[in-house]
């Protein structure tokens, strides 16, 4: 596809809105894009940072807390669980509060400090749950069974640099934008390595 549309010109690839993130092996998914691209191709990606001093040992609880309310909003408890109220019949009621859990890790990665966030629908009712999906086939929902409804990274800028650095990328620019909390996003324009 990307020969067909480039036509043989360099073409400039965009991963954006923290879309990296989102995959259980962001390396698997990088290193993809990086097979198809061509020497003069160009990949301008977006990620969510936040500084290393909030995983430093004393305040990590800290951070992990402020980062889980995050996810907890009204607003993006909607976005999270949008998908899962399209593609099946389940209602899920507002005000159940206790069916949407938010996971806050810091994982052992090897470029670096990261830290993980999963959003769970959990079946916290009293019986199992049952829903329809899209396709007919019913599915039980056991008592305490999760489904995962979204996943996401907070990157350390280093630990970005180290991330794209060994997918096989060298980095031409980079902008970062960090709030008075210390979290925003760093936008790099990247260029593949020579093969």
């Amino acid at each position: 596809i990307a020969k067909k549309i480039g036509a043989e010109r360099p073409i400039l690839y965009g991963f954006i809105g923290n879309a990296i993130a989102n995959f259980d092996n962001p390396e698997h998914v990088l290193s993809n894009i990086v097979g198809v691209m061509e020497t003069d191709d160009l990949l301008l990606m977006e990620a969510q940072i936040l500084d290393e001093t909030l995983l430093l040992t004393e305040i990590l609880e800290r951070t992990m807390e402020r980062v889980r309310r995050e996810y907890l909003s009204d607003s993006f408890r909607r976005f999270a669980e949008s998908a899962l109220r399209q593609n099946t019949d389940l209602t899920i009621s507002p005000t159940e509060n206790n069916s949407y859990v938010v996971h806050v890790s810091q994982p052992d990665w090897v470029h670096g400090p990261v830290l993980q966030i999963d959003c769970f629908f959990e079946n916290n009712s009293e019986r199992p749950v049952y829903m329809t999906l899209v396709n007919g086939q019913s599915v039980r929902l056991d008592l305490k069974e999760r489904i995962r409804l979204y996943r996401s990274r907070k990157f350390t800028q280093r630990t970005l640099q180290n991330f794209v650095k060994a997918c096989g990328f060298s980095i031409l620019g980079q902008s970062e934008y960090l709030s008075d909390k210390r979290t925003g996003f760093m936008v790099m324009m990247l260029k593949r390595l020579s093969r």
